[in-house]
């Protein structure tokens, strides 16, 4: 969507939703129909497993997983 950045080395899967002004880190992964919610920031070196929605910021170094993803 409008207004993401996507960075160096990280690899959105397929079907993964990035709404609005979304911010993705370094080195991140992020996993089959998950879902990120617009205005979140998602730091370095994170996961997001399949089918997780992101509604909040996540900090580097972490793996979410779940609704909502924690």
């Amino acid at each position: 969507m409008h207004d993401c950045v996507i960075g160096d080395f990280s690899t959105v899967a397929p079907n993964a939703v990035v709404l609005g002004n979304v911010e993705i880190g370094t080195n991140c992964y992020i996993g089959a129909n998950s879902t990120i919610l617009p205005n979140v920031k998602i730091g370095d070196n994170v996961t997001v497993g399949a089918g997780a929605v992101v509604t909040k910021d996540v900090k580097n170094e972490k793996i979410v997983k779940g609704i909502p993803a924690k």
